[in-house]
């Protein structure tokens, strides 16, 4: 038994093994073809479905660096704030934050703002509030309105003499000699 065309010899350039790789080859990308077609559809049906879970959108918010938080601070001083909004929402986002004085008298706003923040992307706020009259133990929270998100930190707002940084006058070598 002889298949047909088993008995003619390849020409110089190697004709029909050339053809026989073109056909297979041919062949193989038809049938990766076919076969990423399915898996797309059937990926998409499942996402559709939920059965392949979607990325999560979020936004982080802490303080940056949180060792650097104070414990107290005088009346009447500045107090420095520091933290970062991260944006993981799938779009770029205005946030608008505020910073509170929350003790068991009430609320006060300390001081807001906004800052825009594209996706994927981290943003370190800088800002301070004057305290001005406040006092005693409260907790200073650092709120955004949307999403609503809350970090916070314990202070102790006492009552004492502010000593003023030391200011150099003089030339650098009297500097050096004192």
């Amino acid at each position: 038994m002889t298949l047909a065309g088993a008995d003619r010899e390849p020409d110089a350039s190697g004709g029909s093994r050339r053809a026989t790789y073109v056909r297979l080859g041919l062949g193989a990308l038809v049938v990766l073809g076919v076969l990423a077609l399915f898996q797309y559809a059937l990926l998409g049906s499942a996402r559709n479905a939920r059965l392949v879970p979607r990325p999560q959108r979020y936004t982080e918010l802490y303080f940056a660096p949180p060792a650097a938080l104070p414990a107290q601070i005088l009346v009447g001083s500045t107090l420095p704030l520091s933290f970062v909004i991260a944006n993981h929402e799938g779009s770029a986002r205005l946030y608008s934050w505020s910073a509170l004085w929350e003790k068991a008298g009430g609320v006060e706003v300390l001081t807001s703002g906004t800052a825009h923040v594209a996706d994927g992307q981290a943003v370190r706020v800088r800002s301070s509030a004057a305290l001005g009259a406040i006092s005693g133990v409260g907790v200073v929270v650092v709120k955004l309105a949307a999403p609503v998100q809350k970090i916070d930190f314990h202070l102790r707002v006492r009552a004492g003499t502010r000593v003023p940084p030391r200011r150099a006058t003089g030339s650098r070598r009297a500097l050096r000699a004192r």
